[in-house]
């Protein structure tokens, strides 16, 4: 990666590559910071240790991530939507031998615990906190060696499967280049544009879509912290001419912009959406916005991006070029040079999720139409068997979603003594509207069996690191209806 360092600050058009709450920076100013975190770290000898990340603030993020691949580390980067419960499940599993932390963020005092954590597992740790990301305090604990990997590993990124269970993807630094080139093509991306980026920064498309910008020498205007109010002045004082984000998350930018600053969301000339199915009709809503365009991304962590389509049309997706697949009893199979490598400490898992000749499973259920497009039809793990009948969720979502006071639908399948899985539907509604007017909608237009049993209405629909939480939607179902239909 650090040949990557040197690819990322090749092109001078545009001297501020980076903007964020706390101002702007330069491809100097993050050379600069990069060499700090050198100067840092380089008596840990890091070739071959994990080294934790919870830096929110982005410019010293993105200045640790090059630095420590550099010195031969494993970027192990940690969400600041954590709290103790993930953070000590996560670091029992990757078991980082060095962390870098913010003391507090978000009043939660991140430091202490990773210092309990670090005490209690009483092997060899180094923690460094810092309020400013400038001056650090540095703590070592004393035990028995951690294990050094014995494999360069760039990148261990985690991610939750649908039990909740963190997953450590495994990510090679050579998978960016093709995220950063098929992130260029499909956004069009030059030099001169202001790129207002939303998402997870410790996720795989939240790296690749930062790398991106900065590799174009294009301004990516990145918001470290949730503040929709701010979030739009700060896309008006940059100009921001495109958006990558997610479909929920670009929603709530609209409706806070069309109430305060109009003007932002106009002049965007190209929205790049990912992390969420879309219904067909998505871009029509926005009616401030009739000349920008509108894409949508197909992609997982393990297998990056895979496929985009126009949301100004139907939503039926293409391959990217240098991305092949295949269909296996409907389910959708992909190699590609962005897919991860393994899952860590997982060969179980890896094993079911990777063929033998490094197919991977998406768990996607897709078909292909005339035109040899693909549209998505559904997750295999998702299909709820009720009565002996297969109920594809993502039908349901759409059907519901057609209605004129429905503002989002997510459906999911909870055990039922009876059936199997009965049908549960969470509901955001704006307008007048109750459960009898949606349960009529539904049995008007949908088969019977797949009328959802259940509907629930509720004020907003969960999303963890960009994409919707069905987990917690089914925990709390659980525990707050017995998981019955009551």
């Amino acid at each position: 990666m650090s040949k990557l360092r040197d690819l990322l600050f090749r092109k001078n058009e545009n001297p501020i590559v980076l903007t964020t709450f706390s101002g702007d920076y330069t491809a100097q100013n993050i050379t600069n910071m990069i060499d700090h975190y050198v100067e840092l770290l380089k008596n840990e000898k890091l070739a071959g240790k994990k080294v934790g990340l919870l830096i929110p603030t982005i410019p010293s993020y993105l200045s640790l991530v090059l630095a420590i691949n550099q010195l031969g580390g494993t970027v192990v980067p940690l969400s600041w939507q954590f709290r103790k419960e993930d953070l000590l499940s996560v670091l029992s599993y990757l078991n980082p031998h060095i962390v870098l932390t913010v003391k507090e963020f978000d009043h939660f005092s991140f430091a202490d615990v990773f210092h309990s954590w670090a005490k209690d597992s009483l092997e060899k740790t180094v923690i460094y906190e810092s309020t400013d990301c400038k001056e650090w305090e540095v703590k070592s604990y004393g035990g028995k060696e951690r294990p050094i990997e014995t494999e360069r590993i760039d990148f261990i990124c985690c991610s939750s499967g649908s039990t909740g269970t963190p997953k450590g993807l495994v990510i090679g630094a050579e998978t960016l280049n093709f995220s950063i080139q098929i992130l260029t093509e499909q956004n069009k991306i030059q030099p001169s544009d202001r790129i207002f980026l939303n998402a997870p920064p410790n996720a795989v498309f939240g790296i690749s879509a930062l790398l991106t910008g900065v590799y174009n020498g294009a301004r990516v205007v990145f918001p470290d912290r949730f503040d929709f109010p701010n979030m739009i002045k700060l896309m008006k004082e940059n100009n921001c001419n495109k958006l990558m984000s997610t479909p929920s998350i670009f929603k709530a930018i609209y409706q806070v912009a069309k109430a305060i600053n109009p003007d932002v969301v106009k002049q965007l000339e190209l929205v790049s959406l990912t992390g969420e199915m879309m219904t067909e009709g998505y871009a029509e809503q926005f009616d401030l916005m009739k000349d920008c365009a509108f894409f949508g991304m197909y992609g997982t962590s393990e297998i990056g991006g895979a496929m985009f389509c126009d949301l100004r049309k139907k939503i039926e997706f293409t391959f990217y070029n240098g991305v092949d697949h295949k269909i296996s009893d409907n389910e959708l199979l992909i190699k590609s040079p962005s897919a991860f490598s393994y899952y860590y400490l997982n060969p179980e898992l890896t094993e079911a999720m990777v063929t033998q000749d490094g197919w991977i499973h998406t768990g996607d259920l897709v078909q292909e139409n005339k035109a040899g497009k693909f549209e998505i039809i559904g997750r295999k793990k998702d299909i709820i068997k009720k009565g002996g009948q297969q109920v594809i969720p993502s039908e349901i979502e759409q059907h519901l979603s057609r209605h004129k006071h429905v503002k989002q639908a997510v459906v999911i399948g909870t055990p039922h003594p009876i059936f199997g899985e009965q049908i549960v539907a969470f509901v955001v509604t704006e307008g007048e509207i109750n459960k009898e007017e949606l349960f009529y909608f539904c049995s008007q237009s949908i088969a019977r069996y797949k009328v959802p049993d259940v509907i629930e209405l509720i004020d907003d629909i969960p999303v963890s690191q960009g994409k919707i939480d069905k987990i917690s939607l089914r925990k709390w179902y659980e525990q707050t209806r017995g998981g019955v239909k009551k």
